[in-house]
């Protein structure tokens, strides 16, 4: 789960209940920033897609497909991170 606006990265790997969250340097954010101005298209994105370079480490980018889901408006606040976990962790 990527949501641009509150500088949160999250995976859910299958068959697991523990959410990872990459470490994403300020100048991969803005590449991610600079790539999400326009919507994404549905469909699988490259393996060199700047979400997927924040998402994956360099190993794991061409074993994996990542696409684009859904959009859906999260809101602000203190509790971002844990209310986006909270929708990660349902989305099972």
């Amino acid at each position: 789960m990527l949501c641009v606006e509150a500088r949160y990265l999250s995976i859910l790997w299958r068959g697991t209940d523990r959410l990872e969250r990459p470490l994403v340097p300020a100048r991969q954010w803005l590449a991610v920033e600079h790539a999400l101005r326009d919507t994404l298209e549905p469909g699988p994105l490259p393996a060199d897609h700047p979400v997927i370079v924040a998402l994956l480490p360099e190993d794991k980018r061409r074993g994996f497909v990542v696409q684009y889901f859904h959009r859906t408006p999260v809101g602000d606040g203190p509790d971002i991170a844990k209310n986006l976990d909270a929708l990660l962790s349902s989305l099972e």
